[in-house]
């Protein structure tokens, strides 16, 4: 409920592949695959779903690596929402074995935990950044490190992403 009024901002940082040139405003509901698909946990954007809204603004483009780091502000808080509609919109999160890859390939790697191993990222490069909420007449922030794991996959200055996470604190 709190979220739905707005009380509680959630934002994530990401790392995508492709890079993405302006900011996003995702309006697209989201629901369960079932058994539409081989993998019935993945989310689908079908207008039957649950309306689901992420704002995805562009913070730094990697041209040797073809990737991109966003920030990522859902407004709606849907099942892997972040992760569905960047890949709709196909800027997939590096590492995203569900959303970055085909439902063949996600099931090879559920039933082989071997194959992630040689996967280059073997978690999906999403992390909650800050968390704020007002609680009475006070309003809370709380920030995150950022894993280093995440950063080693571009080349982009970390101070780029302190910035652009603190803005709203």
């Amino acid at each position: 409920m709190a979220f739905a009024r707005g009380d509680v901002e959630k934002t994530y940082l990401a790392v995508v592949n492709g890079m993405l040139a302006s900011s996003l405003d995702i309006y697209r509901p989201l629901a369960l695959q079932g058994t539409r698909g081989l993998v019935a946990i993945r989310m689908i954007v079908d207008d039957a779903g649950m309306p689901s809204r992420t704002l995805i603004d562009p913070v730094a483009f990697d041209p040797e690596t073809r990737r991109c780091w966003v920030l990522c502000r859902p407004r709606t808080g849907r099942q892997h929402q972040i992760r569905a509609h960047l890949a709709w919109a196909g800027y997939p999160i590096v590492g995203d074995k569900l959303y970055g890859q085909s439902d063949e390939v996600f099931d090879r790697l559920t039933r082989d935990p071997s194959l992630v191993v040689k996967l280059e990222c073997p978690r999906q490069a999403l992390h909650a950044t800050r968390l704020s909420f007002t609680l009475g007449e006070k309003r809370f922030c709380f920030l995150a490190p950022l894993p280093t794991d995440m950063l080693r996959l571009t080349q982009i200055d970390p101070r780029v992403f302190c910035r652009s996470r603190n803005a709203h604190c």
